[in-house]
């Protein structure tokens, strides 16, 4: 009897462990049979009744736990398949242009040559799409056979903001298309030259359309990092939006997979910090922290009065990590001689979001009552406005600005509105905008000869405008690509660990956005940034809308 209760102590006790409910009563039973003061059915009741039930119990559980991995199993092979549908080499388009593209695609799984004979009819005929030369170069570089290609990975918010995700792609096909060019010169020079060069193979990228979506972005890298696909990823450049690169960072670091962000100003660098996979981090941001930036605009807002006692309404975005950050800045040591916030705020605790106003901030997460906010900035008598919209809130913040026309405020906001969409959207109205930017393409030499060489590629126009995020994501192909080659160099295995290793290494890059040097811990670009204001302007001679750094 005694060995019977301990083997049925045993049994429960390794159902516990594995995470079974088992009932307090059972246990109870058991402690009761094992007393030799109670009497010797309370065994028997055990084991003639209580052990069956318990036994159907378990079933029962085992059954629905088993149901559950099924379903599990069931979404997670709908979450890859709804990935997959995201996902471009060359198979399908996310920005039609003409019928020629539309052929090369059909074309592109069965027949490189024929794709790439319509995809540079299809690129001479639309020259600002970049998804076309990208898909141009996909093709050339998987045609031979013989020729092994390496790939990366692009994640970009095409469907809802194909302005934003064309600026950045922009970025990614120019120094695809420098590359791959150089890669063909050492194909041609001979196998002599060819083994010595550090251009051995093509590459490919990948398209993903993300939305700015949590969710949608952590499938697409769930996808993404899968070392079993046919394409071995080595790199991700993405995500646009902080809240999207924050919500898949995880993801990116756990399966050690290198991830830049060319955009994302408001990364956590400090959990990033905190998730090294064997000491090493695979999360990166090409910007700098956006305290220096929002440190310029206040100064340019100063300066514009000539004399302080600025009174400024911000409006902002409470749903965008980076967005929420600049309020924090832009609130944070003022001196109220010189520039006073409106609506204010005081902290209650350590609460910094109380207004002392009985209105609704200007927030476009709430619905704004721009009639309600043009006479609160009468009352005030405010002057300025500073917009800090996310980027799928871009039209809203244009929208605000249009409506406030009839006040003459002067207008500033964050890089965020630096895109074709403020300039085709918000004129006449927008002229006068000041922004702070890390970049623009009068910033030096290396940037005004790249913007060159960029509005040869795509031409020029308010749709086609080279921005930062071109600039920045640019650089940050090309911070991959010199790892890549550096790889060659040592003729050691071109592989994601040895990849990493290559990033991380505290040896600056001087890129077109300046030295591209990462904190190896966190990630965090290093070295002081540069900052510039840029205003939209009207052209004199063509009497088109442009950014520029003064308007003479």
């Amino acid at each position: 009897t005694k060995q019977l209760l301990e083997d049925a102590k045993k049994f429960i006790q390794g159902l516990k462990n594995k995470g079974e409910d088992i009932p307090d009563r059972i246990g109870w039973f058991l402690t009761a049979s094992e007393n030799k003061k109670n009497k010797p059915w309370l065994f028997f009741v055990f084991f003639l009744v209580l052990l069956p039930l318990m036994f159907i119990a378990y079933q029962q559980n085992s059954n629905q736990k088993l149901q559950q991995a099924k379903k599990k199993e069931y979404e997670d092979k709908i979450a890859i398949s709804e990935a997959k549908a995201r996902l471009s080499s060359g198979e399908k388009q996310f920005i039609d242009t003409n019928s020629f593209k539309r052929r090369g695609i059909s074309f592109f799984e069965r027949d490189k040559q024929k794709a790439i004979v319509h995809f540079k009819v299809a690129k001479d005929l639309v020259k600002n799409d970049p998804e076309t030369l990208i898909y141009l170069n996909n093709a050339i570089a998987l045609q031979g056979v013989q020729e092994k290609h390496l790939t990366i990975a692009v994640s970009v918010p095409i469907a809802i903001n194909r302005q934003v995700a064309q600026e950045i792609l922009r970025g990614v096909a120019q120094a695809q298309d420098d590359w791959n060019k150089k890669w063909k010169e050492c194909a041609n020079n001979g196998n002599e030259k060819y083994k010595d060069c550090k251009i051995q193979k093509p590459l490919q990228v990948i398209i993903a359309s993300d939305d700015n979506d949590n969710e949608i972005a952590k499938n697409i890298a769930r996808y993404l990092v899968d070392e079993d696909r046919k394409e071995n990823v080595l790199a991700v450049i993405g995500h646009n939006a902080s809240n999207v690169s924050n919500a898949v960072l995880d993801i990116y670091q756990s399966k050690k997979l290198v991830m830049i962000s060319p955009t994302s100003f408001a990364m956590n660098h400090h959990r990033i910090s905190n998730s090294l996979i064997d000491n090493k981090n695979y999360i990166y941001t090409m910007s700098p922290p956006i305290k220096s930036l929002i440190r310029r605009i206040k100064d340019e807002i100063i300066k514009d009065s000539g004399k302080g006692g600025v009174r400024v309404l911000f409006c902002y975005d409470s749903r965008a990590d980076d967005q929420k950050l600049i309020k924090k800045h832009f609130y944070e040591g003022n001196d109220e001689i010189k520039l006073k916030i409106f609506p204010e705020a005081h902290a209650v605790g350590n609460d910094k979001d109380v207004y002392k106003e009985n209105i609704d901030e200007c927030n476009y997460n709430n619905p704004i009552n721009h009639q309600n906010l043009i006479e609160y900035a009468k009352e005030k008598e405010i002057k300025y406005i500073f917009v800090a919209p996310h980027v799928n809130t871009i039209s809203d913040s244009i929208f605000l600005i249009k409506d406030f026309s009839d006040l003459k405020l002067k207008l500033y906001s964050s890089p965020t509105l630096y895109t074709g969409d403020t300039l085709f959207s918000g004129k006449p109205d927008i002229e006068g905008l000041k922004l702070a930017v890390f970049w623009h393409p009068k910033a030096d030499q290396k940037s005004m000869d790249f913007h060159k060489k960029a509005e040869k590629l795509w031409g020029k126009d308010d749709n086609t405008i080279i921005t930062w995020r071109t600039a920045f994501a640019y650089d940050a192909t090309q911070k991959i690509l010199h790892g890549v080659e550096a790889i060659f160099a040592e003729r050691i295995e071109l592989n994601r660990a040895n990849l990493q290793v290559k990033i991380a290494a505290e040896i600056p890059f001087q890129g077109i956005t300046g030295s591209i040097e990462f904190d190896p811990k966190n990630g965090e670009r290093k070295g002081e940034p540069n900052t510039y204001i840029t205003k939209v302007c009207k052209n004199k001679k063509t009497k088109d809308y442009e950014f520029a750094s003064n308007c003479n």
